[in-house]
């Protein structure tokens, strides 16, 4: 039986993870970004047609210039929370958590975890705020084959979303955790990623340039079995959190992507930039909220016009 089976796991990982989103086990999140380019690196390698991408996310939206992890205590209130949810359960005499069964007899379903009477404590819950790896992958073309060898590095190499496996992915996520406190990540955080083929990712940049604050984009997902995914904000993912690398991306998507940054930060003030991120995201209003969170994003803006 798997340890998650019990509530005393849960608590532990939790806690763990309120260490690593303060940067006590990952100062500064370095092993978690190099980790990030790792996969991406990895993928490129593996498949020509690949020409780059970038992550999104945490980190990513709380890294400052400078390279220093900016904390937020949305993320430490949410783990707080989940904690006294799991500990009022124990108090009433209850020690498994029905979820791991019900994985291993039934594999987990979303929509059905929902309409769940018999657990309070959903996978989703505890998922909400646990690391994983966000990948915006860009190609020369996304055909079914293109789609079909990156699922299979991905199972090569053990790249998969959290909803592959909720159980299976906190005790990857657990492992990190003790690799990183070494310093040794040989474990992979869960990971998600999204497919847009070069000419879709140019024309959505040259949208965005433009003023367009919801481009149309083709845009593949992992968790969506890699059909085009509608949900995919490109706006929100590029300018709140996109990061990329130059080592990993080809020069010509690393020129389209300055240009696009200066149009942007150009035309359209810090100020409203703000607001439309805020307008587009509560969770993304929280963090914005807090003030050193919201000043490394108004500095990353100001840069873009000396792009």
């Amino acid at each position: 039986m798997s340890e998650f089976a019990y509530y005393d796991s849960l608590v532990n990982v939790v806690n763990k993870n309120k260490q690593y989103l303060s940067g006590e086990i990952d100062k500064n999140s370095s092993q978690t970004i190099n980790m990030t380019w790792d996969v991406l690196g990895t993928l490129r390698e593996n498949i020509p047609e690949i020409r780059g991408g970038f992550g999104v996310g945490f980190p990513f939206h709380s890294i400052s210039k400078s390279g220093e992890l900016v904390t937020n205590p949305e993320f430490s209130n949410y783990s707080d929370k989940l904690i006294r949810t799991i500990e009022l359960e124990r108090s009433i005499g209850r020690r498994v958590w029905k979820c791991c069964q019900c994985q291993k007899d039934s594999m987990y379903h979303h929509e059905k975890c929902k309409e769940c009477v018999d657990e309070v404590i959903k996978p989703r819950d505890v998922m909400k705020v646990m690391p994983d790896i966000d990948l915006f992958i860009i190609s020369n073309d996304v055909t079914p084959d293109t789609l079909d060898e990156i699922q299979a590095v991905a199972n090569d190499h053990y790249f998969h979303q959290s909803d592959h496996d909720p159980i299976e992915a906190l005790q990857r996520i657990g492992q990190v955790f003790e690799d990183f406190s070494l310093s040794d990540a040989r474990t992979y955080f869960p990971t998600d990623m999204h497919v847009i083929s070069k000419a879709d990712f140019f024309l959505a940049l040259d949208e965005i340039s433009n003023g367009n604050l919801a481009p149309n984009v083709g845009m593949y997902s992992m968790y969506y079995s890699w059909v085009q995914n509608p949900k995919i904000d490109f706006w929100f993912d590029f300018v709140f959190s996109g990061t990329f690398n130059a080592d990993i991306c080809d020069s010509e998507i690393m020129s389209s992507v300055r240009i696009a940054r200066k149009k942007l930060a150009t035309k359209i003030s810090e100020q409203s930039i703000i607001d439309i991120i805020k307008m587009k995201s509560q969770r993304a209003t929280v963090l914005l909220n807090h003030e050193p969170t919201c000043n490394i994003f108004s500095e990353k803006i100001r840069s873009w016009k000396n792009l």
